[in-house]
């Protein structure tokens, strides 16, 4: 199944021009007076469709008036389009037909979309076409999709994704598997009539110093009309072992001339004690100071060297714990010593 059209149905519209009086040239002289377009029927239902149905339909339209018509642009509203108009310029009298085909989405209920038609017909200059369609189907299922954000690698997870079958009683779902053995999954009919599709994380089936990412799918076979194959795909995103605040640094605001600082914290977001080993810094205008160490949350402060010309500053910093890393980006703007009067009072640094 193409998989933007699962996730996003849309239109593919196509401009298929039919023969006419004067149709044989390709670009018409130009002649005095006014293009007109008139569409036959400008909206068209296609009534109760099922979930992922292909359907098309061709608006027809003529040239009314007595000058040449031209066809600028054809697009949809719905953001999943591929215009390929095969001519643009129609004779007074000729006739053409914009094809739309229109891919049906998963979600039940009516659905409405819009095509743009743009041409030099000075009272309508953009012509509107609608069609609409019920999509009627005898399940439902919510998410689309099961994703595990930000978890520990060696932690449990669970999910759920909710069915409701038209038919509740007759309802059955089979071959119900995991393509990954770090994933298992269940099924249970709940009290208020629902199906409920359970997802866990199993981390024992991972390595214990896996970072990043883990993507996989849950099937199933089931007996509705509309869905009778589920795909669910699943997403992870594993937590870092270590993680900086702020993770961005921002200083503005700062006198040129003078030494600025910011404390930032490198915590462990298991709670445990750690050390941080070495801080490096690719601006030598900026410096890194470890101020608290072995701890479960660490504190660098990030100085910006009196030295530091005016304008702006970047740099990144890592902190480094033995093979681990963080990047802080620092982003500071210095000021102008002499267009910047000193604020009365005390002053600091930080």
């Amino acid at each position: 199944m193409n998989l933007l059209r699962a996730i996003m149905p849309g239109l593919v519209v196509l401009l298929a021009l039919g023969s006419g009086a004067l149709g044989q040239s390709e670009s018409p002289a130009t002649a005095t007076g006014t293009p007109k377009i008139v569409f036959a029927q400008p909206v068209h239902n296609f009534g109760e469709l099922k979930p992922n149905d292909e359907v098309t339909h061709e608006f027809a339209f003529t040239n009314t008036g007595d000058a040449i018509l031209e066809i600028t642009k054809v697009q949809s509203t719905c953001g999943c389009t591929a215009v390929a108009p095969s001519k643009k310029l129609l004779a007074p009298g000729e006739s053409s037909v914009i094809k739309v085909t229109y891919h049906a989405g998963r979600a039940a209920g009516m659905s409405e979309k819009k095509i743009l038609v743009y041409s030099n017909d000075p009272e309508q200059a953009e012509s509107v076409l609608t069609i609409r369609a019920a999509i009627k189907t005898d399940l439902e299922f919510n998410p689309s999709y099961i994703r595990f954000d930000n978890i520990p690698v060696d932690a449990a997870a669970e999910a759920s994704v909710f069915f409701m079958a038209k038919d509740p009683d007759a309802f059955k779902l089979t071959d119900l598997k995991a393509d990954d053995p770090f994933l298992r999954c269940d099924w249970r009919r709940t009290d208020d009539g629902r199906f409920e599709l359970k997802v866990a994380f199993v981390p024992e089936q991972v390595k214990a110093d896996h970072r990043g990412y883990l993507n996989s799918t849950v099937r199933a076979k089931t007996n509705s009309e509309s869905f009778p194959v589920i795909q669910l795909p699943v997403y992870i995103k594993f937590q870092e072992e270590f993680a900086v605040v702020p993770a961005r640094l921002m200083m503005y605001g700062l006198k040129a001339g003078a030494e600025a600082t910011r404390d930032v914290i490198v915590k462990s977001n298991k709670g445990v004690a750690f050390q941080i080993t070495a801080t490096e810094s690719s601006n030598p205008f900026v410096r890194a100071e470890v101020v608290r160490n072995g701890e479960a949350a660490n504190v660098v402060k990030i100085v910006i060297d009196a030295k530091a010309p005016a304008g702006l500053c970047n740099a990144t910093v890592t902190v480094r714990m033995g093979a681990r890393h963080l990047a802080v980006p620092v982003r500071a703007r210095i000021g102008d010593a002499a267009a910047t009067p000193a604020p009365a009072g005390p002053t600091g640094g930080r």
